[in-house]
């Protein structure tokens, strides 16, 4: 903190390990004219501190753990001394766990290498309660409807085809090296090519796009129900109605 205060920067954001011991530094900070903020741990003196509900993270968090111990189990918690956001996520854990576990054993182990120990099981299984957090949106669900080649425009075709976006659906940038007209059979889509405008479309709306159209912007409007579209593409044969964008 003294380097930043020689610096004499406008705010410092501290995660103190200790939240007694880092006071003199606060005090150094504020008598220089400088804030000091406490993020996720008090830190004594500090001009204000932000913290997530440390106390029902552990209690959601093992709640989850307990029903899967299937009511019964043997648990480990490390009361890691000062550190409030800890202290209040093994409070929460060991409150969930006393109601979802028959028989709770508690041990506590001093050895400072395992000193996290408890706000890692409890970190752990917050993301189990959110496996899904981090994945990818969901893709395009396209069906072949018909396909038809044209007797006047030999090595051309037609394919028609429906387009179903689930909710929360989000494009990858493409193109299609194709004549493509679309009609909107159900929910709510938002379309953009390249260089033209973002368009939100609803039943019996279309949409037009190019042989040099870059597809930028493709996805339901709704992250709760699904959209429908129908696609008539006139293009060449032998070549993927979908391209990636060059």
């Amino acid at each position: 903190m003294d380097n930043f205060i020689a610096a004499g920067v406008d705010l410092i954001l501290v995660a103190a390990d200790d939240p007694h011991a880092i006071a003199p530094a606060v005090k150094r900070a504020q008598d220089a004219g400088i804030p000091v903020i406490a993020v996720d741990v008090e830190a004594e003196g500090a001009n204000a501190t932000i913290e997530t509900d440390n106390y029902q993270a552990g209690l959601v968090s093992c709640a989850y753990l307990g029903e899967k111990m299937g009511g019964a189990g043997d648990v480990v918690m490390q009361w890691v001394g000062p550190l409030s956001g800890s202290i209040a996520r093994i409070k929460g854990c060991h409150d969930a766990l006393g109601k979802h576990l028959s028989r709770l054993s508690r041990a506590e182990i001093t050895m400072p290498r395992l000193r996290i120990l408890g706000t890692t099981l409890v970190l752990a299984f917050s993301v189990q309660l959110m496996p899904d957090a981090q994945a990818a949106p969901p893709q395009p669900v396209v069906a072949p409807v018909m396909q038809k080649d044209l007797a006047d425009a030999p090595g051309k075709e037609m394919v028609m085809l429906t387009v179903e976006y689930p909710p929360g659906t989000v494009e990858h940038v493409h193109r299609h090296d194709a004549y493509a007209f679309v009609y909107v059979l159900e929910g709510t889509i938002v379309e953009q090519v390249r260089g033209g405008k973002e368009v939100t479309l609803t039943p019996g709306q279309t949409f037009y796009e190019g042989p040099d159209d870059v597809h930028t912007v493709g996805r339901n409007a709704s992250a709760t129900k699904p959209a429908k579209f129908l696609v008539v593409m006139l293009k060449k044969k032998g070549v993927d109605a979908v391209l990636p964008a060059e």
